[in-house]
């Protein structure tokens, strides 16, 4: 569902082709009114979009809340709430009843988008437009803690000490222009969020 180059295991992108997707998902979310510190939640299997969905809410000065996609739907809907999440984002590709299910929310304010849906590039560059430049020292994402001595709490992070640890862990690991990374974590996880910007960068 998206522009990559699939092989028989994987499938492979260009950096033009995640900044498109990207761009997509800016659009897609300021047409849903996503603004600077609106709580954008997603729940959904790593992927491409997943990836460029999460850039695309810091770019617009939202806060991303990746999540776990193997909590329940009750309890998705209970965290939804409770953060004061202004999104909730899934994939109708790999759960297809996740519009419908969710779709009680809508009475409370939060709006459900499918992120497999969303549009593989920008329509225009005046579509998007990108705004001020990013606050590193706002909020810019949530991750759950594992609840096991209750309900999940969330850790809030802000991007100019999440670069440091960045570019700590790609120094330490020796990345290069020509190494590959293999991620077994979740982009939930703040760990396997960080691996893949280092990666990316």
């Amino acid at each position: 569902d998206t522009p990559g180059t699939s092989g028989k295991t994987h499938k492979t992108y260009t950096y033009a082709q995640i900044q498109d997707l990207i761009d997509g998902a800016h659009e897609a979310l300021k047409e849903k009114g996503v603004a600077k510190g609106d709580r954008v939640m997603i729940a959904a299997p790593n992927s491409a979009r997943l990836f460029a969905t999460i850039l695309a809410v810091w770019r617009l000065g939202a806060v991303a809340i990746p999540v776990d996609i193997r909590i329940t739907a009750a309890e998705l809907q209970n965290i939804a709430k409770r953060l004061k999440a202004k999104i909730l984002g899934g994939s109708g590709r790999n759960v297809p009843g996740f519009m419908s299910q969710h779709a009680s929310l809508e009475s409370d304010g939060i709006s459900i988008v499918d992120i497999s849906a969303f549009p593989e590039k920008a329509r225009s560059e005046s579509a998007i437009g990108y705004g001020d430049a990013i606050d590193l020292e706002a909020p810019a994402f949530i991750i759950l803690t594992s609840g096991t001595t209750g309900v999940p709490k969330g850790a809030v992070h802000n991007l100019g000490s999440f670069m440091i640890n960045i570019v700590d862990i790609g120094n330490m690991a020796g990345v290069g222009k020509e190494e590959r990374g293999l991620l077994p974590l979740p982009l939930s996880h703040i760990f396997g969020l960080g691996v893949t910007l280092v990666c990316f960068a």
